[in-house]
């Protein structure tokens, strides 16, 4: 069984400390989320850091998993799949707040499951440009 922790380092009040965000477990990234806290509301979506997702998680998981504790729902999407879809968004890049540059993805493309029955699937949107070349979102 290959397991590790995921960890990423940030600035507070001048000091370097290292925020626990998440585990890989048998190539599945899991997270666990307060909606309240965590949803981006702006986009309805689950966001993870951009550079964390692109070196390590997409080069070793398949699948990304959030548990949002406060419904105790369950959200998931392939890797792949997300790395297609979510948006890079930092709202932060002007000031000097520690948050980092974030891909966020709405919660219509994820699966959802409650007490592990599958009560949503994930949506694919497609948007014809007059060029007939589709845009995914």
């Amino acid at each position: 069984m290959n397991s590790f922790n995921v960890t990423i380092e940030s600035k507070e009040n001048g000091v370097t400390v290292k925020k626990h965000i998440g585990r890989i477990e048998n190539r599945v990234f899991c997270k666990q989320v307060k909606k309240s806290r965590h949803l981006f509301r702006k986009l309805h979506a689950w966001g993870l850091d951009s550079y964390t997702f692109n070196t390590m998680i997409k080069n070793q998981a398949d699948l990304v998993r959030i548990h949002e504790i406060e419904e105790n729902a369950t959200y998931e999407i392939s890797t792949a799949k997300f790395d297609e879809k979510a948006k890079e968004y930092n709202w932060y890049k002007n000031s000097n707040s520690n948050h980092r540059t974030q891909r966020f993805l709405p919660l219509i493309f994820w699966n959802k499951y409650k007490d592990n029955s599958l009560v949503a699937i994930g949506l694919t949107i497609k948007i014809k440009k007059s060029t007939n070349q589709t845009k995914m979102f």
